[in-house]
């Protein structure tokens, strides 16, 4: 399906991405606020945070197949699951930030 895309979808996103680069520049008070802090630090480290993120998908799903939780009950599976990722890229960032502290003091 992804192959097939086709050239308009593509500028279609190359357009998204260019406007949210023009209005959003690197200095953006956007970007140092609590709320963008997670999502900044998930993506520095996006290949952990999408292996976390499969494996918690398929643990949600086992949990709603099994029983048939209500709203609340989905909605706290999915903010423990969000919890999860931040935590995972918070700890990600500390122990870079720690490694590279430990580096630059041995030289």
């Amino acid at each position: 399906m992804k192959a097939n895309l086709s050239a308009i979808r593509i500028l279609h996103f190359l357009s998204v991405a260019f406007l949210v680069a023009i209005y959003f520049r690197r200095d953006s008070a956007l970007f140092k606020s609590l709320i963008a802090m997670p999502v900044i630090k998930a993506g520095r480290h996006s290949l952990e945070v999408y292996s976390l993120t499969v494996v918690l998908c398929i643990a949600a799903d086992i949990v709603v197949l099994v029983g048939t939780p209500s709203l609340r009950d989905r909605l706290l599976i999915d903010s423990i699951g969000l919890l999860s990722m931040a935590l995972l890229a918070t700890a990600l960032e500390h122990g870079k930030r720690t490694r590279a502290l430990q580096s630059s003091r041995a030289l």
